[in-house]
């Protein structure tokens, strides 16, 4: 899992994620689910050139006013992780552009749900 934090609102956070995920090479946006007013759940899927499929879940909640944070997990549907590291480097490069520099960071090694 990688997770980094943001000095943004929870909407403007949601908007840019989901643009970041759709500008990774080869990722569809599946949904974008508000599960409350402080947490929304991104799901997209990323197909590789070997035609190995990744769901990819982004998890965005809001911690306090306009401290965002987001987490990044990813399976393979052939249990081949090799491509989950780029993926979220991806995504948070493109969402770090949109959004400026993360207040903080952090990178933990976790399973998927």
């Amino acid at each position: 899992m990688r997770t980094h934090y943001y000095k943004a609102s929870l909407a403007k956070v949601v908007d840019a994620a989901t643009e970041a995920i759709s500008d990774v090479n080869n990722c569809v946006v599946e949904d974008v689910d508000s599960i409350d007013d402080s947490h929304v759940l991104i799901i997209a899927v990323y197909l590789n050139e070997k035609k190995v499929k990744y769901v990819i879940w982004i998890g965005i909640a809001e911690f306090s006013k306009d401290n965002i944070n987001v987490d990044v997990f990813s399976r393979s549907d052939s249990g081949i992780s090799s491509e989950h590291g780029r993926i979220a480097k991806d995504f948070f490069e493109r969402l770090d552009n949109l959004l400026g520099v993360p207040a903080r960071s952090s990178l933990q090694k976790t399973s998927s749900p």
